[in-house]
């Protein structure tokens, strides 16, 4: 299942000029399975997804959901996957876990933000500074051990996010499909095979 998991409207992000149907049925388009919709600090409602489903023209088994892009003090920018409400600018990662504990969450632009782009290939620091299991700090240990290889490194946290993604769909009843298990699968033997 390939989805695509960070875009922003022009109806409720100031840094985007694609309106959400275009965006969506774009995405439909070019054979994505899904759009999570992921404005900033504006979690889309259920009945407004599907006012925006009744726009364009995707079939029903095609997934429209909401997270949203969120800015904290420790990090910038991240994704929240599984809020049930929007989350104000400048809320704390230790907020947003303790609120949503279900909630995956994910840094939105890690190689962006000077202050944290050199600090990223020393993990321990970058990660030292939010509480513990915040970014799948489990994830991360194994990343760590892979001696510095830093493109090891990313292609086992975008396998353990993919996974984590994967898995929150199946907790939601949205990932029944048979694609998705296969996915999950797939992606299980690849993270085996990055950490032998």
């Amino acid at each position: 299942m390939i989805l695509e998991m960070h875009c922003h409207t022009a109806e409720h992000s100031g840094c985007s000029h694609v309106s959400a149907a275009d965006l969506v049925q774009h995405n439909f388009d070019i054979d994505l399975q899904g759009t999570v919709l992921t404005d900033h600090h504006y979690l889309w409602p259920q009945e407004e997804i599907e006012e925006l489903r009744r726009k364009i023209k995707v079939p029903n088994h095609y997934l429209i959901l909401s997270g949203q892009e969120v800015t904290t003090p420790e990090l910038g920018d991240v994704l929240v996957y599984g809020a049930d409400v929007s989350v104000g600018k400048g809320t704390s990662l230790e907020n947003i876990q303790r609120r949503f504990p279900d909630a995956a969450i994910i840094w939105a632009h890690p190689y962006r933000d000077a202050q944290f782009r050199n600090q990223f290939y020393d993990t321990t620091q970058v990660f030292n500074k939010v509480s513990e299991n915040i970014f799948l700090q489990k994830y991360l240990n194994e990343a760590k051990q892979l001696s510095g290889d830093f493109l090891r490194q990313v292609e086992v946290f975008r396998a353990r996010t993919s996974l984590s993604i994967g898995y929150y769909l199946i907790k939601l009843n949205m990932g029944e499909s048979e694609n998705l298990w296969r996915v999950l699968v797939e992606a299980e033997h690849h993270l085996a095979r990055l950490l032998v």
